[in-house]
């Protein structure tokens, strides 16, 4: 029976431009020019970058030939490993302290890893809660006896301090900064899923002086993701256009 195909995952860094359009992606050829990697997608898209990377993800490479030879060589049981070696134990309040600083780091991550949850995760806090915390272990640890348990205490108890997630408003129409742009096509990885555009803006408050607060919008099964690079520029103006989700020319969603 026929293999599925094997996706290749590129990753750009330096992006200088990009011209990308949902509804114009029939094919992609990647080339190294002089100032760095170029992509040209569809017709009339394209993406400059200085850097570039490519991964081929291939779940059933053991079933090609390459694999089944490399599989008659490959041993089929791993050495014996040595026992490991016992060692210490944090005492209580430092186990907790660490869990804390820990799910706070994770915590921290779902800006990255969530971009459509980013808008949502007090993350001003989480840094604040956080500075320092590795001047904080070090002063703790070298305090003795009960003032160095009553330390890390008092860590956990701050580290754990951090405010609940809100639910991120929707992006409004009028000023924004275009902070992240995703699309996701449909797929069928494992688990089919449909075709998403996720996007992450900055938006002032009711005093246009003060500080901007992150907004999200994430419209599923688009019929139409268009952006070019221009849509991360400063001044940019967000509206409704007939139910299209629009920046001037440089983003179109709907």
């Amino acid at each position: 029976m026929p293999w599925p195909a094997a996706p290749l995952r590129f990753t750009f860094n330096g992006v200088t431009d990009l011209l990308f359009d949902a509804e114009d992606r029939i094919g992609m050829a990647v080339s190294r020019t002089s100032s760095g990697s170029a992509v040209t997608i569809g017709r009339s898209g394209r993406l400059h970058a200085t850097e570039a990377s490519v991964w081929p993800d291939d779940p059933r490479w053991y079933e090609s030939t390459a694999g089944q030879a490399a599989d008659l060589a490959t041993p089929h049981t791993r050495p014996q490993r040595r026992k490991p070696v016992p060692t210490s134990t944090l005492p209580a309040p430092q186990r907790a302290a660490t869990r804390a600083l820990v799910m706070l780091m994770l915590h921290a991550r779902l800006v990255h890893h969530y971009p459509n949850l980013a808008a949502g995760v007090p993350i001003v806090s989480i840094c604040r809660v956080a500075a320092d915390a590795g001047s904080a272990i070090l002063a703790a640890g070298a305090r003795r006896g009960s003032a160095r348990q009553t330390a890390f205490a008092e860590l956990e108890q701050w580290w754990r301090h951090v405010p609940p997630e809100v639910p991120p408003e929707a992006i409004r129409f009028g000023p924004v900064m275009l902070r992240h742009a995703r699309y996701d096509e449909p797929h069928d990885d494992d688990v089919p899923r449909h075709g998403c555009a996720v996007l992450l803006a900055a938006v002032p408050g009711a005093d246009p002086a003060g500080p901007w607060t992150l907004t999200s919008e994430e419209i599923t099964r688009p019929s139409r993701f268009r952006i070019t690079s221009s849509a991360f520029d400063h001044g940019q103006h967000i509206h409704d256009d007939g139910g299209f989700l629009r920046v001037a020319d440089a983003l179109v969603v709907r």
